[in-house]
């Protein structure tokens, strides 16, 4: 049994105690059952779940060798999900004053009922922060070269790992974003930098930050690197087939570990 999202301890809590036996007796008695999250995986060991693993989400490699040069500085920053207000949209466009001269947002995704129309976006964002529209899912990685840093203020309730964040690590980009839910687990100070949600100064303070200390933003750069060897699909894809063997009762065939 595999559950995608960082909240499925939430939803569970949420049903009656006879539809929780149910799960514990069906499902959740599978051979294995894979988590997300971190969080999950210690909160459904706590239910005394059969067999509670991480099973992250992943990203695929897109080139990045020791080769790739470092940006030297910050100021193009990307937002790419779905443009709506819990995906902290409000909080970036209330950055537009508040950031360092030269240093822009650029927002990409599909726009949700509360953004009908494109224009309002790009008049509260000042000139610096703009919409960009929705990208091709096959461009996304063509288009992250073009960008120093992502941005992602989520407070989202679904939010697990977000995809977007270990792409940008494939690329090399930090992340700044919330420290919400299980995104801490993804992005500590290592690799970018963590706000509260709503914090619409400390966002500011997050992305001038980076722009004016070029150290600290090498420091991120070479992190960023490091973590998506944590995220990689070769890895994850290979782990999935052990777990499969494993049920079945077989002896896995030589796997390939990228980073074992």
């Amino acid at each position: 049994m595999r559950a995608f999202g960082g909240t499925f301890d939430q939803q569970y809590l949420r049903i009656p105690k006879i539809h929780q036996w149910l799960m514990r007796h069906t499902y959740f008695n599978a051979e294995v059952c894979l988590f997300e999250t971190k969080r999950l995986v210690t909160f459904f060991n706590s239910i005394h779940v059969r067999r509670s693993e991480w099973y992250s989400n992943s990203t695929q490699d897109v080139g990045l060798t020791d080769n790739t040069p470092f940006k030297e500085t910050c100021k193009k920053l990307i937002f790419v999900g779905r443009v709506t207000p819990t995906k902290g949209i409000e909080e970036i466009l209330a950055t537009a004053s508040l950031l360092d001269e030269g240093v822009s947002i650029d927002i990409f995704g599909p726009l949700d009922a509360t953004y009908s129309t494109y224009n309002n976006l790009n008049k509260k964002g000042l000139g610096r922060i703009r919409y960009r529209g929705v990208i091709d899912k096959n461009d996304i990685a063509k288009t992250l070269w073009e960008y120093d840093a992502l941005v992602l203020p989520t407070y989202w309730m679904g939010e697990g790992y977000p995809a977007v964040v270990l792409e940008a690590y494939a690329h090399g980009l930090p992340v700044i974003t919330t420290r919400w839910q299980s995104i801490p687990e993804i992005v500590d100070e290592r690799s970018g930098i963590l706000v509260e949600p709503h914090d619409i100064s400390g966002l500011a303070q997050a992305v001038n930050h980076i722009h004016r200390q070029k150290d600290e933003y090498t420091r991120l750069q070479h992190g960023a690197r490091k973590r998506f060897q944590e995220f990689e699909s070769a890895y994850w894809d290979a782990k999935f087939t052990d777990f499969c063997y494993a049920a079945a009762g077989n002896k896995p065939k030589e796997q390939f570990r990228p980073h074992e």
